[in-house]
């Protein structure tokens, strides 16, 4: 199985994030915690690193899109992504999800120290929560999303109205 993390270091005016191997589901509220409460302490300029994350599943990259679209729509700023090879790229953009993020060729200067983030400590309940919100996202930004994601979303709905 292939590990996951997330990695996290600040300097006195960004955030910055490394996501080694998947950007996933299982790791994805932990990014989103990370980036909240940086907002929450004045850090709106969000670099994320993407040189070793081989691949991002749908709940990541809408985690990604809300993240960008709280940034744009609060603050106007845009969060910036770096080291981002093709395979990612075209990820981003048959979603769309692109248009609302800097993509960048070169490295920022980030903080030389950073730290590993807990990830898998959400319940299933709050996880599938979290999957639905981003996926909503996700159908809100074109039609053919609402399409793509449309099943997946009901069925999230029902597993959520269950309890799982």
């Amino acid at each position: 199985m292939e590990t996951h993390a997330i990695e996290v270091g600040t300097t006195s005016q960004k955030a910055f994030i490394r996501v080694k191997g998947r950007g996933d589901f299982q790791n994805s509220q932990v990014l989103k915690d990370f980036i909240n409460a940086m907002i929450e302490k004045g850090l709106t300029d969000v670099m994320i690193d993407l040189k070793e994350c081989h691949t991002m599943d749908s709940t990541f990259m809408g985690v990604l899109a809300g993240t960008a679209l709280q940034l744009k729509n609060k603050y106007q700023k845009r969060l910036t992504l770096y080291h981002v090879e093709e395979h990612n790229l075209k990820l981003l953009t048959t979603l769309g999800i692109h248009i609302f993020m800097n993509i960048i060729p070169d490295e920022p200067t980030a903080p030389t120290q950073f730290e590993e983030l807990p990830t898998g400590s959400a319940s299933k309940e709050n996880l599938a929560q979290e999957m639905l919100k981003a996926h909503a996202i996700l159908m809100e930004i074109s039609e053919e999303n609402r399409v793509k994601f449309k099943d997946v979303y009901e069925y999230l709905k029902e597993e959520i109205k269950k309890k799982l």
